[in-house]
């Protein structure tokens, strides 16, 4: 007797796409950063056919905090990614968000980033990093909390608490008489409601939005343009085809713009939001602030290169006299 037996050849199946993992510090889902991170994930798997499927988390959602995203990158722990806080661990880098450095986003993309952005790369790649390029964030205003007077100059500040999100606005609230605070996001509205921070350097379509309810005044006068870089680990970089590179590269570049003038529109729309239907009050725009700023910094600036050695002194006097700083 002659058995027939089914499925005797065995078809081999598509082959598992793998599995990459994308973070960054931004909690909010809505956010230009999160839908933009979201989109690079949709065109990866796009022009790889499906062969990686990358998954991105909301701030917060990892066990990972802010600093630890570029290393995590690094490391492989997290394959893709957006991080703004790398003083710490790219210490060159930080250069760019010296406060009065650049007067304005605008200002750090036509006149900072082309300068930089060789030593930069070259500092992410030393540490498996393939970096894609850079946004920013609405200007970094200051905003009070209802408990706190309004601000008419930087000299209001002496003696009151600011919550700050890096090393380098922390020197310029010291140089002020301020007291720089250091509060992850989560915490920051408990300490505006208890009023152990008074003050908040962020943009009204970021923080103010996320901490609505505990201001009541607000500034013009950018203290300094944040920047954040997009990553991804140099070893899945380097497993992608020369033409998906191409691609990839190309959307990043577009996409990393939408999110920058999407956040922009909606910080004009804020501003007028909270004035208007919150009462918030506003100062008007002080002409003289950003040289005032740059005064209370420069020697700020030279202690900075200086505790991080020859390199970085390099790096600063080239990138002054590029910039036309004394």
């Amino acid at each position: 007797m002659t058995l027939a037996i089914a499925g005797a050849v065995a078809v081999a199946g598509p082959a598992a796409a793998a599995e990459w993992k994308c973070y960054t510090y931004q909690a909010a889902p809505a956010s230009p950063v999160n839908a933009g991170l979201k989109k690079m994930a949709e065109k990866l798997k796009e022009i790889t056919n499906g062969e990686v499927n990358m998954t991105c988390n909301v701030g917060g959602s990892l066990p990972i905090d802010a600093n630890s995203i570029a290393p995590a990158i690094s490391d492989g722990v997290l394959d893709f990614g957006s991080s703004s806080t790398v003083s710490g661990y790219v210490p060159l880098a930080s250069v760019g968000i010296l406060p009065g450095m650049f007067s304005s986003n605008a200002d750090y993309d036509e006149n900072g980033w082309p300068f930089l952005k060789p030593m930069i790369e070259a500092e992410f790649d030393k540490r498996n990093i393939k970096v894609f390029g850079v946004y920013h964030y609405p200007p970094q205003v200051i905003l009070g909390s209802k408990k706190a007077p309004p601000l008419n100059s930087f000299s209001d500040l002496k003696g009151r608490t600011i919550r700050v999100s890096n090393p380098e606005v922390a020197e310029l609230a010291k140089a002020i008489g301020a007291i720089p605070v250091t509060l992850p996001t989560p915490d920051v509205s408990a300490a505006l409601q208890r009023g152990t921070v008074e003050y908040v350097v962020t943009a009204y379509a970021a923080g103010g939005r996320l901490w609505r309810d505990f201001f009541g005044s607000g500034t013009q006068d950018a203290v300094y343009v944040t920047v954040s870089y997009i990553l991804m680990n140099k070893d899945r970089w380097e497993s992608l085809t020369s033409e998906q590179q191409s691609q990839f590269q190309e959307f990043v570049d577009e996409t990393r713009k939408w999110i920058i003038s999407s956040q922009e529109e909606d910080n004009s729309v804020a501003m007028n939001e909270f004035q208007e239907k919150d009462g918030w009050v506003i100062s008007p725009a002080n002409p003289d602030s950003l040289a005032q700023i740059r005064e209370i910094m420069s020697p700020v600036w030279d202690q900075w290169a200086k505790e991080r050695g020859p390199e970085a002194e390099d790096i600063l006097q080239k990138l002054k006299a590029h910039l036309g700083h004394k």
